[in-house]
């Protein structure tokens, strides 16, 4: 298969970002076409990089969503990775990831933070999507990459679900005050 490359290469672990699900702003779209994509594509990922991983014992983190339960193409694909990797008996662990943000390059597939930020600099104003009132918890990519390695690290105590978050709810229309005095 595709991955067969990697035979020649040692591998120890595996952290599983590999998920492509269109952004933020292609969850809620009601185009069809774009829900079933999402799904297939990742539906097609994950029966080459799961069994793959399977038959040569590595041991791996597969990064989820504190969204996995929404009733979206989004939610789905995280739900059906969840499962598999449960079916897996420890080989892989979970990771439910709460919005990450970090320096990232704006466009189609960008998150939230980097869109207002970027909007700012330009316009000298950030435009939201909704109303401000949702509540969000937030993790800065770095604090994401370090809870991987700890994961890496201490696969075997793991538990079979983690979150990782700040664990702080904070309303969008706070985010953007915040954004405001930047």
């Amino acid at each position: 298969g595709a991955l067969d490359v990697f035979d020649s290469i040692d591998i120890s672990y595996c952290i599983f970002l590999a998920c492509e699900v269109g952004g933020s702003k292609f969850i809620e779209s009601t185009e069809q076409t774009i829900q079933v994509n999402i799904i297939d594509s990742n539906i097609r990922i994950y029966q080459t990089v799961f069994p793959w991983l399977t038959e040569r014992r590595i041991p791996f983190i597969f990064t989820s969503s504190y969204l996995q339960g929404t009733e979206n193409s989004y939610g789905a694909i995280k739900r059906l990775g969840e499962v598999w990797i449960h079916s897996l008996g420890g080989l892989g662990k979970i990771l439910r990831l709460w919005n990450v943000y970090g320096p990232e390059q704006v466009g189609l597939k960008s998150h939230v933070l980097s869109d207002w930020a970027h909007q700012c600099a330009q316009n000298d104003t950030a435009r939201s999507l909704t109303d401000g009132r949702e509540e969000r918890q937030f993790v800065h990519v770095n604090d994401t990459a370090a809870a991987c390695g700890v994961g890496m690290q201490h696969h075997e105590e793991l538990d079979m679900v983690s979150d990782v978050s700040s664990g702080e709810w904070v309303t969008m229309r706070q985010v953007g005050v915040l954004l405001e005095h930047a």
